[in-house]
């Protein structure tokens, strides 16, 4: 990543950016892979960093269950989108 943009970036668009992290560190040897990767946002995974869990007395996150929610991406907003884009090209420039 450009260094400019990462200077430029705020903090609560930091927060809000979903990384993938080693639940046994990439750097004590963890794999990158399906049994050893969870979803933090860019603190815990900065704040944690190259410890695991168990090592700072953080539980693992594997031994929770998925939450579920309610959140589908925006999908459910793609046929009105779609819909305003059709009506929008029939329309005659003014």
């Amino acid at each position: 990543m450009c260094r400019g943009v990462e200077q430029a970036r705020h903090g609560a668009a930091m927060v809000a950016w979903v990384q993938l992290d080693h639940v046994t560190p990439f750097k004590q040897g963890g794999a990158t892979t399906f049994d050893n990767v969870v979803t933090a946002c860019w603190a815990c995974n900065y704040g944690k960093d190259r410890f695991a869990g168990s090592q700072i007395a953080i539980a693992d996150p594997r031994d929770y269950a998925p939450m579920s929610s309610y959140w589908d991406g925006l999908v459910s907003l793609l046929p009105a989108l779609e819909a305003r884009g059709r009506a929008d090209s029939l329309s005659p420039d003014t």
